[in-house]
């Protein structure tokens, strides 16, 4: 997906979520990607990793705000998860990212938004499912 923001040309080459992830000097290892996690009960603490590889494409992303967050279908305000943190100036072609979000509590299932966004704009709304795993009893 390309995107240009503030005339800066960048594409984002690498987004998943997964069970685990680690960046060995810019060799990504994720292990088991999805798009949907079940629930056993509410409110449940999550583990997951997340994986980002952007390709900056010689843009001037130096003193830029990159910003994460995660917040529930409808309620934009209510951030589950926050990221803020400023691009430092060097030479760099691609933005990667590899981290492991632990205890992340969801109060309830529904569908969920991953944003990604550098100064304030946003290059990525990815949307997944927390499912709630029903039991029948006999």
């Amino acid at each position: 997906m390309n995107i240009q923001i503030g005339g800066r040309n960048m594409k984002i080459e690498l987004f998943t979520l997964c069970d685990y992830v680690s960046n060995n000097n810019g060799k990504l290892t994720i292990v088991n990607t999805f798009d949907a996690l079940t629930a056993s009960k509410f409110p449940w603490r999550a583990y997951f990793g997340v994986a980002i590889k952007i390709d900056l494409a010689g843009a001037k992303a130096e003193n830029s705000q990159f910003a994460m967050h995660i917040h529930k279908e409808g309620d934009e305000q209510t951030r589950l998860f926050n990221v803020n943190t400023t691009i430092k100036p060097q030479e760099m072609d691609k933005l990667v990212f590899a981290g492991n979000i632990k205890g992340l509590i969801f109060a309830e299932p529904g569908v969920y938004h991953y944003v990604i966004s550098i100064d304030d704009d946003i290059l990525l709304d990815y949307l997944f499912t927390v499912n709630s795993q029903t039991h029948e009893t006999k």
